[in-house]
């Protein structure tokens, strides 16, 4: 069994990243270097429409692997999340 803990942010998002998620709806992808999130990420990057309407934000448990590096780069915001497993 997985516990989802808090997310961590990454606290250096510059004002216009901070303005455009306070205008853009924001869609939120969970796993998104992986297989399918990283899919859905793509999907969502090459529709200009999608990317102009809404603010994406990748969730990911590395933001360091160069994958999210990428994401970054193409304007995703790009969260920590801690997984801890817990043994019940």
């Amino acid at each position: 069994m997985y516990r989802l803990l808090k997310p961590f942010f990454d606290s250096r998002i510059s004002t216009q990243e901070l303005s455009n998620m306070a205008t853009k709806k924001i869609i939120t992808v969970f796993g998104a270097t992986g297989r399918q999130g990283g899919s859905v990420i793509r999907c969502l990057l090459t529709d200009p429409k999608t990317f102009a309407e809404y603010h994406i934000r990748a969730v990911t448990r590395d933001i360091f692997r160069p994958a999210a590096q990428q994401l970054k780069k193409q304007g995703v915001e790009v969260v920590l999340v801690c997984i801890m497993r817990l043994y019940i």
